[in-house]
């Protein structure tokens, strides 16, 4: 099977589970490389913006720096492939911390007794990893930003474990957290999601979360609070998603029939990024797409990138990730390295 065949599967059976309720996710098909293709760009400020205060500030902490675009070499002192597989499998998640600094889930590596995190500054160079070889790490299946800190997700299914571990900024797992019975992998269990309030289950790439409090309690079904946004997403007929972010409230339209729209995040300056999964199924093969959009507080949209999913080397679940600054992030992999790409939006 060649790459890219794993991550249209992957997507059909997600467009099949999500008509149900009217909205679909996304997938890919061939296994060329070009970087993504930037259709629009903007740099115009949005019209409004989310409310300030007059509050002084509680923390001296720099500012995040601006992020780098940056590529990692694939081997064992880089990103781990297994190229044996059918498919080829590699990294399935990354995520970006309050300082910038990118932290990518070397999922393969675990084969070979090294479960770890690769760190990286926001600039690129290379950091200690997070070695999680002594907390009996089985696989990596996501991994978020908790700000300083980390979760990630590990599953052993032959042991039927689901748990997610909370990591501090030095690597140390501080809190095991057991996903009940209910709410795996198949009640739709897809990942993880860090928002304003601390940390959440993600069900069906987002189209539902479940919130997960501070003392470890899996608790019920929640919206994400995105600086003190909360985010709606609602599937409508005519290809529609109603957003609403906070008090405002926009329409985004696809161009295809099968999709749907997520957001990533709110950005510091108000705006919102969000992505497109578009599922076109009229050519002699499927082609999916993600339009990732920034877009204003009314919904005008002031940047674009358009991202074939069928050039990733791998399939990565999670490949894209708001930066502290409201940059947006692209995890991208190709035969000989993996990309970390800023995106011009």
């Amino acid at each position: 099977m060649r790459p890219g065949f794993a991550p249209v599967m992957r997507a059909l059976a997600l467009v099949l589970l999500a008509l149900s309720s009217v909205a679909c996710d996304s997938a890919g098909t061939t296994t060329s490389t070009p970087a993504p293709t930037v259709i629009t760009s903007t740099s115009t400020a949005p019209t409004s913006t989310v409310p300030t205060t007059t509050v002084a500030p509680t923390t001296t902490r720099a500012p995040a720096p601006e992020p780098a675009s940056f590529s990692i070499a694939v081997g064992e002192t880089g990103v781990t492939y297994d190229l044996d597989g059918d498919p080829p499998g590699g990294p399935t998640s990354f995520t970006v911390m309050d300082d910038g600094s990118v932290v990518v889930a070397d999922t393969i590596a675990v084969r070979r007794g090294e479960p770890r995190l690769l760190q990286f500054t926001a600039t690129g160079e290379e950091l200690p990893p997070f070695e999680l070889a002594e907390y009996d790490v089985a696989s990596i299946v996501d991994v978020v930003s908790l700000g300083n800190g980390l979760a990630l997700l590990d599953v052993l299914i032959a042991m039927d474990r689901y748990r997610v571990l909370v990591l501090d900024e030095a690597g140390d797992v501080t809190q095991s957290i057991d996903v009940p019975a209910g709410l795996r992998f198949g009640a739709g269990l897809t990942g993880l999601t860090a928002d304003d309030d601390g940390l959440l289950l993600e069900y069906e790439d987002g189209n539902r979360y479940v919130r997960v409090s501070d003392a470890g309690e899996v608790t019920s079904e929640a919206n994400p609070f995105y600086r003190g946004s909360e985010v709606i997403v609602t599937p409508e007929l005519d290809r529609k998603t109603q957003l609403n972010i906070g008090m405002d409230s926009y329409t985004v339209t696809r161009q295809t029939d099968l999709g749907g729209v997520r957001v990533l995040g709110v950005a510091p300056n108000g705006t919102t990024l969000i992505v497109i999964d578009e599922v076109d199924t009229s050519g002699a093969a499927i082609r999916v797409t993600q339009r990732v959009q920034r877009r204003s507080p009314d919904g005008d949209v002031m940047g674009e990138v358009v991202i074939d999913v069928a050039n990733q080397f791998v399939d990565i679940a999670r490949s894209l990730e708001v930066g502290p600054t409201g940059a947006v992030l692209y995890l991208q992999a190709a035969p000989d390295e993996v990309r970390v790409t800023v995106l011009d939006l």
